[in-house]
């Protein structure tokens, strides 16, 4: 029992932080994109901030699937510095991996609320402090 729950540990771990083949590579993908849509939909349904959730509406959620593997494809970038086997290119470019790999997280965490928090500022008349 308690090498099948370490093998299954250490397959999670592959999948979530490591993945080192295709099958990992697959359910890294799979477990990111899910999380992040599944994630946004939920607090899509939760807020008031939005029309009433129906599944029409699914389809103008392209972009958050595209968010979510913006997000995901960046992650993956930043976990690659720290594979083997990929050190000797990452010494050259170590800088623009961590940058790239950053901006997509935070466009991808931008992207995850549904509802735009840019609500219109009154003009405060001159002189006036608010």
């Amino acid at each position: 029992m308690t090498a099948w729950f370490l093998s299954f540990g250490d397959y999670a771990f592959k999948i979530l932080l490591g993945p080192t083949d295709k099958a990992t590579l697959a359910g890294f993908y799979c477990v990111y994109i899910l999380a992040y849509v599944i994630g946004h939909i939920v607090w899509d349904i939760k807020t008031t901030r939005t029309p009433a959730f129906h599944f029409g509406r699914l389809r103008e959620k392209t972009d958050v699937l595209h968010s979510a593997v913006t997000m995901t494809s960046s992650w993956l970038l930043l976990l690659t510095i720290w594979q083997p086997g990929v050190e000797k290119i990452t010494n050259e470019t170590m800088v623009p991996i961590i940058l790239a790999g950053f901006a997509g997280i935070l466009y991808g965490f931008g992207k995850l609320c549904p509802y735009d928090i840019c609500e219109p500022v009154s003009p405060t008349p001159a002189g006036e402090a608010n």
